[in-house]
């Protein structure tokens, strides 16, 4: 603003300046009131013209920086149209609940979203489908079709990216950019704040679920009875299901859920920073650790597991 303040300041002292020194020029040169007159004219037309560019000028910068910033979330990620109106939409229906620094807001009923950083495909789920499974404290369908597309590409694209202007400048934008690109929409990504699970004793299998990982130690144990020390070290509800199955544990469908053919156990709806033991005999063969929770297996939260 300052500045604008000067840029006009300049512009009108050079308009005064050209109406004074016309109208001085005019006096002197008065050889006629015709001479006069015209000189008088030229002076007014010129300075009008100066102080017109010196306020357009302005006003035209104003404009375009408003247009920008009404485009950049708060942490300086810019943003897409449709990112623009989800970011309108998280205001109104999901700010009083969460935290999202970019949207300046602090509630405390749903996760941290700056802190959890999902991905959009699970984003959308939760809209959609609600948490938990439609019964938790979000409900289904506060925003449907487009607009939960929009709020789902706006959280995406600015959780925990709250201080990404400051950073512009220097290698950890480019660093943080490749965090999220490579974040936990990718099976075996690393999740944030995922946990180092502890060695496990033979037959015992430590695993750990975060946003959104499966992570088992070992990955694989011995034929007979096989104990899951299972740990929910994420911020929202996760589960994890065993099946036995010849394929992929990353190939077993698509969807909001899959099908749990071959489910030999599980441990259902943990909750954040909940554990639970289970017990199975297990055969020979390949199985696959699981979160069936809608949109976490497709967010990646599955892992192979062999027991020999």
């Amino acid at each position: 603003m300052v500045a604008l303040a000067a840029i006009v300041s300049i512009f009108v002292a050079a308009g005064a300046a050209v109406i004074i020194v016309g109208l001085t020029r005019s006096r002197k040169t008065a050889e006629s009131a015709k001479a006069g007159s015209t000189g008088k004219l030229f002076a007014l037309g010129i300075a009008l013209c100066v102080v017109g560019i010196g306020l357009a000028v302005p006003l035209w910068l104003v404009i375009r920086d408003h247009q920008d910033v009404s485009k950049t979330a708060a942490g300086g990620v810019k943003l897409t149209a449709s990112q623009e109106e989800g970011r309108q939409l998280f205001a109104r229906n999901c700010s009083t609940c969460h935290t999202l620094a970019a949207s300046r807001a602090v509630g405390k009923t749903g996760p941290n979203l700056d802190v959890m950083r999902p991905p959009a495909p699970l984003i959308y789920n939760a809209i959609v489908m609600g948490r938990a499974r439609g019964n938790g404290n979000m409900p289904a369908g506060l925003v449907s079709g487009q607009q939960a597309k929009d709020v789902s590409s706006y959280v995406a694209a600015v959780a925990g990216y709250s201080d990404v202007a400051a950073e512009n400048a220097g290698s950890g934008a480019a660093a943080g950019a490749g965090s999220m690109a490579g974040g936990s929409m990718g099976a075996g990504s690393s999740g944030a704040g995922a946990a180092t699970p502890k060695p496990a004793k033979a037959g015992t299998v430590n695993v750990t679920l975060t946003e959104m990982k499966v992570t088992p130690v070992p990955t694989s144990a011995p034929a007979g009875v096989v104990t899951f020390n299972v740990k929910n070290a994420g911020s929202i509800p996760h589960e994890m299901v065993v099946i036995k199955t010849d394929k992929p544990a990353g190939k077993l469908g698509s969807g909001t859920t899959v099908p749990e053919t071959g489910k030999v156990g599980e441990v259902a709806d943990l909750g954040a920073g909940k554990s639970k033991t289970l017990k199975l005999k297990l055969t020979a063969g390949h199985y696959a650790l699981i979160c069936n929770i809608p949109g976490h297996y497709a967010a990646g939260m599955w892992a192979d597991f062999d027991v020999k």
